[in-house]
């Protein structure tokens, strides 16, 4: 029998899921877009490494893009596109802003779906403190937290009334 506790954490990587995935589309057409091309080179076109080997490339493309992605977006948004649609927010687990050190760190796992699957199988698995973690979250000291309101613009500062 589950806890209240343990529906909130599956309910939680589900949405970082869903988070994910719409960041994956994201990610995703940008990949293809600046793949496509390169697969149109006249040297490269027939080559057998395009043949075969192609799809292999495409998504270490498509990691490195995830990378840079995550890694710029969370650093100064906190959050990334999917995140932020779903109403998380990233931030360290002393409560400070995400620097680009931690951002990275804590991202570096996308560079390959595989290294990323089990980077979450590793945290499902372990120990810790804060079960909202992915292993290299654990690392980077950092975790996923859930906001109340992910789109509403905060009241402007020092407004004189007209």
């Amino acid at each position: 029998m589950s806890s209240s506790n343990d529906q909130y954490d599956m309910n939680h990587w589900f949405s970082r899921l869903a988070a994910y995935i719409i960041d994956g589309i994201i990610t995703g057409i940008i990949a293809a877009a600046l793949w496509f091309p390169l697969t149109l080179i006249d040297g490269i076109a027939n080559s057998y490494f395009v043949e075969n080997w192609a799809w292999l490339g495409y998504f270490f493309l498509w990691g490195a893009i995830q990378v840079v992605y995550f890694t710029v977006i969370e650093n100064y948004w906190e959050t990334s596109i999917g995140k932020r649609f779903l109403g998380f927010q990233v931030q360290q687990t002393n409560g400070a802003k995400l620097t680009t050190e931690k951002a990275l760190l804590r991202n570096i796992s996308k560079i390959f779906w595989p290294i990323l699957a089990i980077d979450c199988l590793i945290s499902a698995f372990s120990t810790g403190a804060d079960k909202r973690q992915k292993f290299s979250d654990r690392i980077a000291k950092t975790t996923v937290i859930l906001i109340t309101h992910a789109f509403v613009t905060p009241p402007p500062l020092n407004t004189v009334p007209t």
